[in-house]
């Protein structure tokens, strides 16, 4: 289903959205009340799951509007709140029409089950949705003042909470101040004062000292703008002169710069105090450089995966050598982690050299120029010789060649030749991410080979390299049903060895093995390339001749007899078919055929007999 998600807090909506996708849910976001109803009213979900406390527009205005909606209105809105908890929060919704109203934070399966109880019962309709709030708007106006003001009553309680705890705090600290010099000393985080006035820093602790490499009487002569770079000045002093006004601001993760200069992340957190009858600014500063280097390495590592993921799902599309060839360099350069051209090479060890199967964007002079090289010469030589990615500058400004061998079973089969848009700035993770890949690419090419060298095996005689009978029976297949629809003439040959058992008695049996390859050469000669030739089993051959009348067939069949006795000195016999509206199933024309080669022998050998 269809499912638009309505949140301002961000993790809480990545959490949500992911719990319904699991699930097989299609999933819309959006941050407000006005947002979710645009999106509602351009492309009709098949439910609404929202939050209440929202800016622009909270979750109750948004349901009423929905629910006014002719085309929405019976859309099951469903609230997920965790401010909203209280009976009459609950009526209100139901009220306004909303389905259900979960508590958060709720069992992710327990919440699943719900939504899916929720679509089944709608379905069934067993959950009338009204087409308009049942009740009265002034009853439902005063029921939404109501709920409003019950949470600012809850939000003033818990400030009044907060002011009444710094109040005491405050006593105690103006009481002792031995006691909170300790503590202010020795807290774990770094603390700075700054007065509201001078808007200098009227003291700090001694980590806010260790923090930026300053003496307390070296802070004391700073300013709120001398302890961060200039790229956030602007956003720190606006964020000051708000709090110089009362205004509340949140904690933030900040720059802060050092006396050397370094930087580091701390999450500043400011609120006005009062000390001894004057106005400060405490912020306390907490060093987050380790969380933001474990969110940039998590971050990075989510990169490196996607594009692992991206790269083995491209390729595993297709055992087809060509198109997988493609594949590899279409998927490869478009990885935008690694900011790569839309070109590149694949080139393949054939003996002592490499040659170029597969190219992107290359020019025709660079494809004469590298279609063929020696292993150990040049980048692409040496990157397969010694197994190493292979990093150069070429002449145009700014931009890297990287050759990346793809190895299997850690022997190296060829090399990946790309190009990067801004240089070579190749740090570890990028050399494992393109080691990574070429070895997913060499494994992955190495399977391809494989299972084309083993189709072609399945379809071929091994003695004499043609055409088995199950290829025989793949083609016959297509050609019996062609010349039936389309009424095209097809004929078909049936070959023996005459004495074959004597030649094999009397020189052996690897000599009748040389003389059957000997025979396929022959007949191979005599006979098109749209025709099929079959070692049909022992010392018999097939020939299918399409496009072939009976005329044609015979003089087909009589140059290859005589070939045969002028070449090799033995001799064959042969029995010859044609299609005709009397044949029902493609196995007549074989068995026509055979019948016609069995009188041949009976007559003597060495002869040609057609199928009546």
């Amino acid at each position: 289903m269809k499912i638009l998600i309505v949140e301002d807090n961000e993790d809480s909506r990545m959490i949500l959205k992911k719990n319904l996708e699991t699930v097989g849910h299609t999933v819309k976001e959006a941050f407000n009340g006005a947002e979710a109803l645009k999106a509602a009213k351009e492309s009709p979900p098949d439910m609404i799951v929202s939050d209440i406390l929202m800016p622009v527009m909270d979750g109750f205005r948004l349901c009423r509007e929905i629910k006014q909606d002719k085309q929405l209105c019976k859309t099951p809105f469903v609230f997920y709140t965790a401010t909203y908890i209280g009976p009459k929060d609950e009526k209100l919704a139901m009220s306004i029409g909303a389905s259900r109203y979960i508590i958060k934070p709720a069992d992710t399966a327990e919440f699943l089950r719900t939504i899916k109880g929720v679509f089944q019962e709608y379905e069934e309709e067993k959950l009338p949705v009204p087409e308009k709030p049942v009740k009265e708007e002034t009853e439902l106006f005063r029921m939404y003042e109501e709920s409003i003001a019950r949470k600012l009553d809850k939000k003033v309680e818990e400030l009044e909470r907060v002011k009444t705890n710094l109040v005491i705090a405050y006593n105690e600290l103006k009481e002792s101040e031995e006691k909170f010099r300790i503590i202010f000393d020795n807290a774990i985080d770094g603390i700075l004062l700054a007065d509201m006035k001078t808007r200098k820093f009227h003291t700090g602790n001694k980590m806010i000292c260790r923090m930026l490499g300053y003496s307390l009487k070296e802070i004391k002569k700073l300013e709120v703008g001398d302890i961060h770079p200039e790229k956030v000045l602007p956003h720190v002093i606006e964020r000051f002169e708000k709090q110089l006004k009362g205004e509340l601001a949140p904690a933030e993760d900040i720059p802060v710069k050092k006396k050397d200069g370094a930087l580091f992340y701390a999450n500043i957190n400011s609120s006005p105090i009062t000390l001894v009858g004057k106005r400060y600014l405490m912020s306390t500063f907490r060093d987050i450089t380790w969380r933001r280097q474990a969110e940039e390495e998590l971050l990075r590592s989510r990169s490196e995966l996607s594009a692992l993921f991206r790269v083995s799902s491209a390729i595993s599309r297709t055992m087809d050598l060509e198109e997988l060839f493609c594949l590899i360099l279409d998927t490869v350069t478009g990885l935008e982690i690694l900011n790569l051209e839309p070109r590149g090479g694949i080139l393949i060890i054939e003996g002592e050299r490499l040659n170029l199967v597969s190219h992107l964007g290359y020019p025709d002079a660079f494809v004469d120029q590298y279609k063929s090289i020696k292993i150990g010469s040049g980048p692409f030589g040496t990157a397969a010789k010694t197994g190493e990615i292979i990093v150069s500058e070429n002449s145009v400004k700014g931009i890297g060649h990287l050759v990346i061998p793809l190895k299997v079973r850690n022997q190296v089969l060829g090399v990946l030749s790309l190009h990067s848009r801004t240089g070579l700035d190749l740090d570890d993770h990028k050399s494992k991410i393109l080691l990574t890949i070429g070895n997913q690419v060499g494994v992955t090419i190495d399977h391809a080979r494989l299972y084309e060298e083993t189709k072609k095996l399945s379809l071929l005689d091994p003695l004499t390299g043609l055409a088995n009978r199950r290829f025989m029976d793949i083609v016959l297949e297509r050609s019996f049903a062609r010349a039936k629809r389309l009424e095209r003439q097809l004929s078909a040959l049936m070959l023996d060895i005459d004495y074959f058992k004597n030649y094999n008695d009397t020189y052996g049996h690897a000599a009748g093995d040389t003389l059957l390859v000997k025979i396929a050469k022959v007949i191979l000669k005599e006979t098109r390339g749209i025709d099929l030739v079959v070692r049909y089993g022992g010392e018999e051959f097939l020939i299918l001749l399409p496009e072939t009348g009976l005329p044609l067939a015979c003089e087909v069949a009589e140059r290859i007899r005589k070939s045969v006795k002028a070449k090799i000195k033995i001799t064959v016999s042969l029995g010859i078919s044609s299609y005709h509206e009397g044949m029902k199933k493609k196995k007549d024309l074989i068995k026509k055929a055979d019948e016609a080669l069995y009188q041949a022998k009976q007559n003597g050998r060495n002869r040609i007999e057609v199928s009546g």
